[in-house]
């Protein structure tokens, strides 16, 4: 199965005053190109696809444009929210984009509910967990859909987490293709600086072994500088 997996586009920035709208729309035509090229399986979008949460009609072309291209080529892809994204605007988005092959998760889904879910992909079946970006007080939200102690979870935002991934995760096994993708700060990363620092601090950030070994692939958006993941 060949993946081709990007996050942190964030349509609709301006950088010194001027928008990089038409930037950012070329380069996303050019990785659309690419995957068509290169005959990929599937591309995984892992959050910020947007700057603002209520980005400018250019800026919702331009990403609206890439799934089009793509799902015209007959290339499936999953996306999931970040920090700079309307979860609700995304799912209210997720009917439209289902028309170009796109499966769109912006509230966050435990497994039972549709957050762990199985797609075929050519002739193998990808087993796919989907976790968007999780802020603390969404993280409440969460906690009582896993019939948890609400309080406990604002309070031990790591936990939560691993308890999360736990829930998402725990139905992988070696029948399919794991994968998972989540939008968030791992212990030790390095920042590119361009980040929007608050959700990048220490009270934001999971440890490597919160992280399913049973996976083949993690799809991690959020921090913009390439590198590994320390502990993994």
């Amino acid at each position: 199965m060949k993946i081709l997996h990007t996050a942190d586009w964030h349509a609709g920035r301006s950088l010194k005053g001027v928008d990089r709208t038409p930037e950012i729309r070329a380069a996303l035509l050019e990785i659309a190109n690419l995957a068509i090229e290169e005959e990929v399986d599937l591309v995984l979008v892992a959050g910020d696809l947007f700057d603002k949460k209520n980005p400018s009609a250019e800026a919702e072309a331009a990403v609206y444009e890439f799934f089009l291209t793509i799902g015209a080529a007959n290339i499936p892809s999953v996306v999931i929210a970040g920090n700079h994204d309307a979860p609700s605007r995304l799912d209210a988005a997720a009917g439209m984009l289902s028309l170009t092959k796109s499966k769109v998760f912006g509230l966050v889904k435990v497994a039972n509910e549709g957050g762990l879910f199985d797609l075929p992909v050519g002739d193998e079946v990808a087993r796919i967990a989907a976790l968007p970006f999780v802020s603390e007080r969404r993280i409440v939200r969460v906690g009582e859909l896993l019939e948890q102690d609400a309080g406990q979870w604002v309070q031990k935002y790591r936990e939560g987490m691993r308890t999360l991934i736990s829930n998402l995760c725990a139905g992988f096994d070696n029948k399919q293709v794991n994968l998972f993708m989540l939008h968030t700060t791992t212990e030790g990363a390095s920042l590119a600086r361009s980040e929007y620092s608050f959700h990048c601090t220490d009270d934001y950030t999971i440890s490597a072994d919160m992280l399913p070994e049973q996976a083949n692939y993690i799809a991690v958006g959020h921090i913009h500088k390439p590198q590994g993941v320390e502990g993994f």
